[in-house]
């Protein structure tokens, strides 16, 4: 079968480098006449405007006894319980004070941090 499909494709190449129209693209094909076309009308679309949909809220939700909590609320509290956030501020300090230590370590005076 692939071999059957690479010589009509090898056929079709040879044809079109030779200058052998094929009857699907040729313009003059006396046995099909095309048919007139029209310009194109345009017509405007009548579209309903989208209206937001807001999700619904679940039953956990609905039934809440206290305060819903914010977005802000829950980045402050992940700001502050965060571990990886915590050792990150310190090797920061500890980054500052070893900086602090050079500059000093050509001066008489010694850090006192």
């Amino acid at each position: 079968m692939k071999a059957v499909l690479k010589l009509s494709l090898a056929v079709l190449v040879q044809a079109s480098l030779m200058g052998i129209p094929s009857n699907a693209q040729d313009p003059s094909m006396p046995s099909m006449p095309m048919p007139a076309q029209k310009p194109a009308e345009h017509q405007a679309m009548k579209m309903e405007i989208a209206k937001p949909a807001y999700p619904r809220m679940k039953r956990a939700q609905e039934s809440a006894h206290g305060d819903l909590v914010t977005l802000e609320q829950m980045e402050k509290l992940a700001e502050d319980k965060n571990p990886t956030l915590r050792q990150a501020e310190s090797e920061i300090r500890a980054s500052r004070s070893r900086q602090k230590q050079e500059v000093n370590k050509d001066s008489s005076f010694s850090n006192p941090l």
